[in-house]
């Protein structure tokens, strides 16, 4: 097993990529369960305090700007940080990793974790990051992710297309 240490540095390494962060960046759209899901929230956290976690390129930004002005969004590379503070300057962006979340305890109403970053953190690192989750939100808050699922029809299918502007052979040079 391999330590978190070294899947950390492969993971910000590869998110810092150029061509990495502008796949990112042209991100914009919410999955249709994230669309569903939100929209049953919505009169729970419409202009409540949300927490957007791993927010790439800041392809749910938008959507949660909608929702609520009163939005947190963080991502634990800096230069993908760097792009959505750029790109929503109205929004509080803030580079930062959602095992150690410096945040005050209780104070959101919703936090989202979504495009299954969680899945790239290692076991003790999730229970961690769920630990910081579990202590931002308010009681009776709401949190929201999204994980792979092994039965959806393209689940073996590598997930960007080939005209994307990288590949998956990215990794192996990291």
């Amino acid at each position: 097993m391999r330590d978190s240490g070294f899947q950390d540095t492969i993971n910000r390494r590869t998110y810092a990529a150029e061509k990495v962060v502008r796949w990112y960046q042209e991100l914009s759209f919410i999955h249709k369960a994230e669309a569903v899901i939100l929209q049953r929230l919505y009169p729970f956290i419409k202009d409540r305090k949300l927490l957007d976690i791993g927010i790439g390129g800041g392809r749910t930004t938008k959507h949660l700007l909608e929702i609520s002005a009163d939005y947190v969004g963080i991502d634990y590379t800096l230069r993908l940080a760097q792009v959505v503070r750029t790109k929503y300057p109205q929004a509080a962006i803030c580079c930062a990793d959602a095992r150690e979340l410096n945040l005050r305890d209780g104070v959101f109403d919703f936090v989202l974790f979504s495009l299954n970053g969680i899945d790239y953190i290692d076991h003790a690192g999730r229970l961690k990051a769920l630990k910081e989750i579990y202590r931002v939100l308010r009681p009776g808050g709401f949190y929201m992710f999204s994980t792979h699922n092994r039965d959806y029809k393209g689940f073996r299918r590598p997930f960007m297309r080939e005209d994307a502007g990288f590949s998956l052979g990215h990794l192996k040079g990291c």
